[in-house]
């Protein structure tokens, strides 16, 4: 109905994940149902990038069938001057900190696709995680096995807010506050829906905050108070 009522001539949607937003098929149907009652000429663009490189593909791909392909052209430019920064700076660091991004909190998901990409351009690195693959779910004993010092909350789709009402709410195991990354007040709580989780421009805004995040030595904090906080010793309910 909804589309109905837009009656669009280009419909984006993604395969990446059918629990975020609406997957492709869905969205196809609808418009194949759409067609049958208002005839038209309209194009369904799904949109797929497994890491940066891809997304900046993407944003060049909406360009051109949207008929602006100087404008992506130009953000593209602007994209990869800004990646390039980050690189540049990360590569001056005399360390490279184990990251964990948590993708979900209950049970815990290791982050997929892009970020551990992200995460490696920033100056960090990821073993939980591998670039260009889905999420996959990990215990908690992997993840006090592997002992990170730098923890990443970031819950697909969620907002800051979101994650810490969804944290406490969770009973986070006793192995929590023995984490390196706990005791050294270095796990924090994202905007994953802003940053992260979206195939956008906006991951490359995702990348410089992981530079603040993973290397505040180098990357002096310029994004906004909503985008991360520390979340310090005591987060969560710790009980199992």
């Amino acid at each position: 109905e909804l589309l109905e009522r837009l009656d669009p001539d280009i419909v984006l949607t993604q395969e990446l994940c059918d629990v975020c937003a609406v997957s492709y098929d869905q969205v196809a149907e609808a418009v194949h149902r759409l067609d049958a009652k208002v005839p038209g000429q309209r194009t369904v663009l799904s949109l797929e990038p497994k890491g940066l490189a891809g997304i900046l593909d993407v944003i060049e791909q909406v360009g051109d069938v949207t008929g602006v392909p100087e404008r992506s052209a130009a953000l593209i430019r602007e994209l990869k001057t800004r990646l390039d920064r980050v690189v540049a700076v990360a590569a001056g660091a005399t360390t490279r900190p184990r990251v964990f991004a948590m993708e979900w909190l209950d049970p815990p998901y290791s982050a997929g696709h892009w970020v551990p990409e992200m995460i490696r351009l920033a100056g960090g690195h990821d073993e939980m995680s591998r670039e260009g693959v889905p999420s996959v779910e990990v215990s908690w004993a992997q993840i006090a096995a592997y002992d990170p010092e730098i923890i990443l909350l970031m819950p697909c789709s969620f907002s800051l807010e979101r994650t810490l009402e969804e944290l406490g709410r969770i009973a986070l195991p006793i192995v929590w506050s023995r984490l390196a990354a706990v005791k050294a007040g270095r796990a924090y709580a994202v905007d994953a829906a802003v940053y992260f989780s979206r195939s956008g421009p906006s991951t490359i805004d995702g990348l410089e905050i992981l530079g603040e995040i993973i290397h505040p030595e180098l990357f002096p904090r310029r994004s906004p108070a909503h985008a991360w906080r520390p979340l310090g010793a005591a987060s969560g309910q710790l009980g199992r």
